[in-house]
């Protein structure tokens, strides 16, 4: 929406904006910038990720499935056929017939000449109208009737699987993207913290207290953390431009992350709602009647047809237009076939067969993933109470260090390795953070059955 509203400001106004004068244009272009930030929180950013175009590919498969289901449907209905044709023909066969031209008035005996006739006519227009039903199938519609009702409810799970995988997606990236973000500016904190020494260690080694190597090895130390920085927006675009990509925002678009990055240690055990279990119990399903719908093929077919044709010339002879019904019922099974159909039925029940051996796999699996997140869970807690405690004394070891160098008590060296040891700290806090965090997605990834590969 917002996007949106900055492309219609600017496209409404952008000849007005060029007349004001410079101190009023800026001031329009400023309020353009600040329009055009989308500022997010996690639940923002799900609700527009229900949007992906991966989610509505899920939704028009289910309408296609329900579409099939709807044609076996109607397969069951009797169908109408119309059709008119119109031939031309340069060969025209011709009998010879005996014709009566009289009486023999002595014999009185009839009187016959031979007379060639046309056996039909060259020229012929037919106007066709059906009335086709299949009676019985062998069963083999209701069995495809039931598999393409199978097929829609897999398909339903499916949409499913992928709203909760996208979900889940999500907020794992917006985590990443807030870890980041917030050990960026701890970088940026400490990174302050170092040019203010710089300029101690400056006047130090001016008032010759200390050596310039003192200096040296501060400055090669901003370098250092200066680099680090830069991989971590490196890698902080890349995160944020996955979650672009999933949240359907636009390139144009800033995006502001309005959440904090805090601790969650509550855990909650959940019961298993494995989508991908359904959507495979589905598939199983949808294959037992794949495969008696094989069966069906042992089984007569029986069918009628109903036909009006209305024709000139009429019948053979008659150089008219004139119509007349034709009624048909047949009946049709195939005897042999040399065991093909045998192979096709065996084949579907392997197909079935493999897919519930996964499905068995899949069951005693998931019991053991389900225990080794939880564990993963209490490990990543243990890991938080420890970055606390040593964030907390490291931020302390800092401040004492920082006022004992000012005071020359201690060396520029030991100031550096209080500055790193606090720096680890804080990136150690952030990221026991999201640890816990991600350690919470994988549990419920698990509970839905949901991959979070990306």
């Amino acid at each position: 929406m917002k996007s949106l509203l900055i492309k219609g400001i600017y496209n409404a106004h952008v000849e007005d904006i060029a007349k004001k004068s410079p101190k009023e244009g800026g001031m329009i272009k400023i309020l353009l910038i600040l329009l055009s930030y989308v500022y997010l929180t996690e639940e923002e950013a799900v609700k527009r990720a229900f949007e992906n175009p991966l989610i509505k590919s899920k939704i028009e498969e289910v309408k296609s499935a329900q579409y099939q289901k709807n044609q076996i449907f109607k397969s069951f209905l009797p169908q109408i056929k119309s059709s008119y044709s119109y031939s031309y023909s340069t060969f025209v066969d011709k009998i010879t017939q005996p014709v009566l031209v009289g009486i023999d008035p002595v014999t009185l005996k009839p009187i016959y000449e031979f007379k060639e006739f046309e056996f039909g006519k060259s020229e012929r227009r037919t106007l066709n109208l059906s009335f086709e039903w299949l009676l019985f199938s062998g069963f083999q519609r209701v069995y495809l009737f039931k598999m393409m009702d199978a097929m829609k409810n897999s398909k339903l799970k499916e949409e499913k699987l992928k709203q909760k995988e996208i979900e889940l997606l999500v907020r794992m990236l917006y985590s990443q993207s807030l870890f980041l973000k917030n050990a960026i500016d701890k970088y940026n904190k400490i990174l302050d913290i170092l040019e203010e020494h710089i300029e101690v260690a400056k006047k130090r080694y001016e008032a010759g207290y200390t050596l310039e190597l003192d200096v040296l090895r501060s400055e090669a130390e901003r370098k250092s953390f200066e680099s680090q920085i830069a991989e971590f927006e490196k890698i902080y675009t890349k995160v944020l431009t996955s979650l672009r990509t999933f949240c359907n925002i636009d390139v144009n678009e800033e995006i502001v992350l309005t959440d904090t990055l805090k601790p969650d240690t509550t855990f909650e055990e959940k019961d298993l709602k494995r989508i991908d279990i359904e959507v495979m119990e589905e598939n199983i399903e949808m294959l037992e009647y794949n495969k008696k719908s094989a069966y069906s093929s042992f089984l007569p077919k029986i069918f009628c047809n109903v036909n009006y044709i209305y024709g000139r010339p009429y019948g053979l002879f008659k150089d008219e237009w004139g119509g007349y019904w034709g009624y048909f019922i047949g009946v049709s099974l195939d005897l042999f076939d040399f065991g093909k159909r045998i192979d096709e039925i065996n084949k579907r029940e392997a197909d079935k067969k493999s897919l519930q051996y996964v499905l068995e796999f899949l069951k005693k699996k998931v019991k053991d993933d389900l225990i080794s997140a939880k564990k993963e869970f209490e490990s990543a807690l243990k890991y938080f109470k420890a970055a606390k405690k040593t964030l907390e004394l490291a931020r302390k070891s800092l401040s004492i260090s920082k006022d004992q160098y000012e005071k020359g008590f201690i060396s520029n060296t030991d100031f550096l390795d209080a500055l790193r040891r606090s720096l680890e700290a804080e990136i150690m806090y952030l990221n026991s953070i999201f640890k816990l965090k991600d350690a919470k997605m994988k549990y419920e990834s698990i509970v839905y059955g949901v991959s979070l590969n990306f």
